[in-house]
């Protein structure tokens, strides 16, 4: 029976890697070697997961500051443009703490957002 659950959870564990990627990926923030190192380094690397999400965190400010330059010079579409980076940018940081959480056995955060 342990073995059984252990399989299962190899493949869950799989699916939900594959389901990161797959997201990252979609949100086309990072390249495929931060998506590859992320990754990997979630299982064995914290520090390099919350530096990168550091990094996302400063780049969705960095185009929060350039969404509100824009608004007051009237240059709407580059401020929705801006807008819309900085929310690719943000959810870009929601997935590598769900992913993170759950490569460190958080499972209480990753069931709280539905993640198989």
């Amino acid at each position: 029976m342990r073995g059984t659950h252990h399989g299962t959870s190899g493949h869950d564990d799989a699916r939900a890697i594959a389901w990161f990627r797959t997201e990252l990926e979609q949100l086309a923030t990072l390249d495929a070697e931060t998506i590859t190192k992320v990754l990997d380094a979630a299982h064995t690397d914290h520090t390099t997961v919350l530096s990168i999400i550091a990094d996302c965190l400063d780049e969705a400010y960095e185009f929060d500051a350039q969404a509100d330059e824009a608004s007051t010079t009237g240059d709407d579409d580059h401020a929705q443009f801006c807008r819309q980076e900085s929310a690719a940018w943000r959810a870009t940081v929601t997935v590598l703490r769900i992913a993170d959480a759950r490569q460190r056995g958080d499972h209480d955060a990753v069931r709280s957002r539905n993640i198989a």
